[in-house]
């Protein structure tokens, strides 16, 4: 659904993401200029494959950034997206969702 520059070994604040839905993204510089409410989430990630955790997110946020352009653009993410966003954005700060993961194990397929 994301990916963020440091996961492939590009040091800059980028982020994409894909909702497969409405949300189509490439966020520069993302800031959090809101995080409200509360929602658990059960994620795994391309940096941990095997691997799902549940994780306490905000239920909805308000992320300011540029777009590919350089234009400063703001997003209001709820729900799924908010997850997404939230992921993401801590990818640029070096944290992985299983560092804030309240479950983390082996998926199934993969725990034989």
């Amino acid at each position: 659904m994301g990916l963020a520059a440091p996961q492939i070994g590009i040091l800059r604040r980028i982020i994409v993401a894909d909702d497969r839905e409405n949300m189509k993204l490439a966020l520069i510089n993302p800031v959090f200029t809101r995080q409200e409410g509360e929602q658990i989430s059960n994620e795994g990630c391309l940096s941990l494959p095997g691997y799902r955790g549940t994780v306490k997110r905000p239920m909805s946020v308000t992320v300011e950034a540029l777009d590919m352009n350089g234009n400063k653009i703001k997003v209001d993410a709820e729900g799924f997206q908010a997850v997404v966003l939230c992921h993401e954005i801590d990818h640029l700060s070096g944290i992985l969702y299983k560092d804030k993961a309240e479950t983390f194990e082996k998926t199934e397929e993969d725990a034989q």
